[in-house]
C-alpha cells in the first residue's frame, strides 16, 4: 500500500510538471508573451502548485506513518 501511495503521488508531482511545460510553451507562442514583463506565473495555477508538492510533502508524512506501523506491530508481538 506505501508502494503504491508512493507510486500515485510521484505521478501526481510528474503530471503537474508535464501540464505546466505544456502549458506554458503554447503561451509563449502567442504574440502578448513577446514582452518579458507578461510571462506567465505559477502563482495562478494553483493546481499545479498542489500537485507539484504532492509527492515532496505526503511522501515523507506516507513513510512515516508506515514505518511507525510496522514498528509498533513489531515491538507488539
Amino acid at each position: 500500500m506505501v508502494a503504491i501511495g508512493s507510486c500515485l503521488l510521484i505521478f501526481a508531482g510528474l503530471l503537474a510538471g508535464v501540464a505546466t511545460l505544456q502549458r506554458w510553451r503554447r503561451l509563449m507562442k502567442t504574440p502578448e508573451y513577446s514582452d518579458i514583463h507578461c510571462l506567465p506565473r505559477i502563482a495562478r495555477d494553483v493546481w499545479i502548485i498542489r500537485l507539484g508538492w504532492a509527492a515532496p510533502i505526503a511522501l515523507p508524512l506516507l513513510f512515516l506513518f508506515a514505518w511507525t506501523y510496522v514498528l509498533a506491530q513489531g515491538i507488539g508481538r
